[in-house]
């Protein structure tokens, strides 16, 4: 068995983040634009169907900012990010959620007009 090794625990402030420099901002949009391009290629193979993903904007805010643009309902997943340690959280709204529930399920893709919550089944 192995020994459980020790880890440092940072306190972090939610509410004043630090900011983060124009330079890491940068790196975060390579890593993030190519995720995108491979997550779009491993999803459109997966729903037989073309899918883009694309940037839209990095932008730092509080945590509170953060859940006051959430939608409801909304889907959260965690994601392994092999072969990196670590998980990644992705949130999607209703405008994609609904369209790759019905993909997934048998349908052509489409969403729906009205906003409602999930049923069993989809979540």
């Amino acid at each position: 068995m192995k020994p459980i090794s020790e880890k440092k625990v940072q306190s972090y402030n939610f509410k004043r983040p630090d900011r983060i420099s124009k330079n890491q901002i940068r790196s975060l949009h390579f890593v993030h634009d190519r995720f995108a391009r491979n997550c779009s290629s491993s999803i459109s193979a997966y729903l037989r169907t073309v899918v883009e993903l694309t940037l839209e904007n990095i932008a730092q805010t509080s945590y509170a900012e953060f859940l006051s643009t959430v939608s409801d309902p909304t889907c959260y997943a965690a994601m392994a990010l092999r072969p990196l340690d670590g998980v990644a959280a992705l949130e999607m709204g209703p405008e994609v959620v609904f369209p790759l529930i019905d993909r997934l399920l048998g349908g052509a893709g489409k969403g729906l007009n009205n906003v409602r919550p999930m049923t069993e089944i989809e979540q």
